[in-house]
């Protein structure tokens, strides 16, 4: 029995697929498994592999069926390719000098897997379904999604308007706090990494660089420039914010087209353009909020997904200082109150471990009472009109 390997569909002896149209012939890249291998999970599970959907830095990921179901599922493979190599057998075995460093990773990728596993009532973050261990490395099974991800999409249809995508934002925001609350932040939230769905809903994926916040070791992750914040070149001092910051790089490359400076290199002299200043139509609290996000040193940026979400539309909502000060009182913490994990636990200590000299520490940016300037500006006209008559005599 023939399967697709791009659909998983029962294939005919057409050399098309009569479900999605690809070539049913497939040749899989240098190191990545073959369509028809299956990898068993246990007594109970076999997966039946297809085509390779992506291959990065820590891994592959294949699209799969999960045979006693008969469900199209998504299977990474945990292959950092630096410091493994696949072997005839498909067995992944370490390069000489390396096996500390992969035995460590692949540890590390199944305790990720396991965290992201309790995770099943956070609709915005790909499910993860099933973990397990085979031919010397790991596997993490989620959900297919059949989406677009925002890359796909604005090479196809250009950049998007802001009512369009920031519509979109606060479920995936709500989400993100869910899953910082649950002590995981992502690390390498991009454009490519964030899938649009058939039912116009976003959709966290590749949680291949996650971490628990819990761990208070150095966090390494290969890099995407432009979106990764400055605290991951210094692999220390990552939080919740750093999700922000890279959510901000996304939303603001969607809008704009154009990817932010590497974040290193705004340390000094940073000549980053607003989107108004490209262009953009938006509105001046969202793109400030979204600006903020995109602030370079990690204390000055919004601590949470929360503060963020709050900013960016609930202050919109309020039209008053309420909801303001209500922003300005959680940035101020460094933990939850409202949640059962203890104020300060996780966020007290990130934010122990955030960069010190490398990156000067400023306080978050506060709201100002604009008719309190106003009326100082008038004082100022007003002694100025005073003393310059005075002079004149």
């Amino acid at each position: 029995m023939q399967y697709c390997p791009h659909c998983m569909q029962l294939a005919s002896e057409d050399p098309f697929c009569s479900n999605c149209g690809k070539p049913i012939a497939y040749t899989p890249k240098e190191h990545q498994l073959p369509p028809g291998k299956i990898l068993e999970a246990g007594k109970e599970n076999a997966y039946l592999l297809g085509a390779a959907l992506g291959q990065g830095g820590f891994g592959i990921t294949y699209v799969a069926l999960e045979k006693s179901v008969n469900r199209r599922v998504a299977v990474k493979e945990y292959f950092p390719v630096q410091c493994c190599q696949r072997m005839e057998n498909g067995q992944v075995i370490p390069k000489p000098g390396m096996d500390s460093v992969f035995q460590g990773g692949r540890k590390s990728f199944l305790e990720e897997a396991r965290m992201l596993s309790r995770q099943k009532s956070i609709s915005s973050v790909v499910e993860v379904m099933d973990y397990f261990e085979k031919n010397g490395t790991a596997y993490l099974v989620m959900e297919f999604l059949d989406g677009t991800t925002l890359q796909q999409k604005i090479m196809k249809e250009g950049v998007m308007q802001p009512e369009k995508l920031l519509g979109k934002l606060p479920k995936l925001l709500t989400d993100m706090e869910k899953l910082h609350r649950s002590g995981i932040i992502h690390r390498d939230i991009s454009p490519d990494n964030v899938m649009w769905m058939p039912d116009d809903t976003l959709k966290l994926l590749d949680f291949g660089c996650a971490r628990s916040m819990e761990d208070g070791k150095s966090m390494t992750v290969q890099l995407k420039h432009g979106f990764a914040p400055v605290e991951q070149y210094m692999t220390r001092g990552q939080g919740p914010w750093t999700d922000v910051y890279a959510l901000s790089a996304t939303v603001y490359y969607c809008l704009t087209g154009k990817v932010p400076p590497m974040a290193p290199e705004r340390l000094e002299n940073d000549k980053m353009l607003t989107p108004s200043a490209l262009g953009v139509q938006m509105r001046a609290e969202q793109e400030s909020t979204l600006m903020w996000g995109l602030t370079v040193q990690p204390k000055a940026r919004p601590v949470s997904m929360e503060v963020f979400k709050t900013r960016m539309f609930d202050t919109l909502k309020a039209g008053n200082f309420a909801v303001e000060e209500a922003v300005m009182e959680k940035e101020e913490k460094t933990g939850y109150n409202e949640s059962n994990v203890p104020v300060n636990t996780h966020y007290e200590q990130m934010q122990q471990n955030q960069p010190g000299e490398n990156v000067p520490q400023q306080p978050p940016p506060r709201p100002q009472n604009k008719l309190g300037m106003v009326i100082a500006a008038a004082v100022a006209l007003i002694v100025a009109i005073i003393l310059k008559m005075i002079l004149s005599y």
